[in-house]
Order: C-alpha cells, then sequence, then structure tokens
C-alpha cells in the first residue's frame, strides 16, 4: 500500500564532507519536501527534447537538461534553514528569505543573495537529498 509522502516533512541533512568533522564544526542544513507541482515545475522548465525527422539513423534526437538550473531551483524551493553555516571570518551567514507569490498568497524562499555563499557541488549535493525525501525508499517498495 503506498503511503503519503508528508508535505510538513523536514529532514535535518549534513554535507558528506563536513560528516568527517567534530560534531559542532558541522553545518547542518534543514531540508523540505518539494510539493509535486513545484517538482514538475522544475523538471519540465530544465528539460528540452528535439525530434528528429530524418531518416538517417545516425541523425538522432536532441535532449538537454540544464542540470545546475534544475538544482539550483530544488535548492531554492527545499532548503528551509540552516545552523553553524560560517563564512571565511567565522561569522554566522544570516538565513535569508524572499516572498514569492503563490496561488493563494506568497511563500518564502531562500534569497539568491543567501545562495551565493554557496558552492556549486554544495548545491548539487543538497539538490539530490531534497529529491531523496520526495521519493519512495527500497523498504517502503518492499511493503508495497
Amino acid at each position: 500500500m503506498p503511503i503519503a509522502l508528508s508535505l510538513n516533512a523536514t529532514k535535518k541533512y549534513v554535507l558528506e564532507a563536513d560528516k568527517k568533522l567534530p560534531v559542532d564544526q558541522q553545518t547542518i542544513f534543514e531540508l523540505a519536501n518539494l510539493p509535486i507541482e513545484e517538482r514538475i515545475k522544475i523538471e519540465d522548465a530544465q528539460a528540452q527534447y528535439g525530434v528528429s525527422t530524418s531518416k538517417d539513423p545516425e541523425e538522432t534526437a536532441d535532449m538537454t537538461i540544464k542540470v545546475h538550473k534544475r538544482n539550483y531551483d530544488i535548492v531554492k524551493l527545499g532548503l528551509v534553514g540552516f545552523e553553524n553555516f560560517k563564512d571565511a571570518d567565522g561569522n554566522d551567514v544570516v538565513f535569508e528569505t524572499v516572498a514569492t507569490p503563490k496561488k493563494n498568497g506568497s511563500k518564502n524562499i531562500v534569497s539568491s543573495r543567501c545562495l551565493d555563499h554557496f558552492a556549486m557541488e554544495w548545491i548539487d549535493e543538497l539538490a539530490k537529498a531534497i529529491i531523496d525525501l520526495n521519493s519512495i525508499s527500497v523498504a517502503e517498495t518492499k511493503n508495497l
């Protein structure tokens, strides 16, 4: 039997590179599930498909996925906080949000300025962790 994803669930996440550090030096990111409509918008906006009308078997259809933009958009919507995130001088980076319009009002999401503090590989890793929150696990699959 399928189990519904919890739309209000959050998960604390530590980057793989930080797991080697003492716990008090690790940055903890708080990640949230993405509503399916938001995930579809992101996935569809970043994928482009071209159809080949040629009869030449060497000429194939094109497919382009803007992976980094996709990951950035996923983190922008799925990152809801962090703790112990320091700048080069040891100062706490402030978690800033901005209001974004929604059908029924607005939603606060992490600001682009805040994400400017992130390395690309962190964005990629966090995006994968957010996607994993929105997926059923192997153990859950066995229970279906």
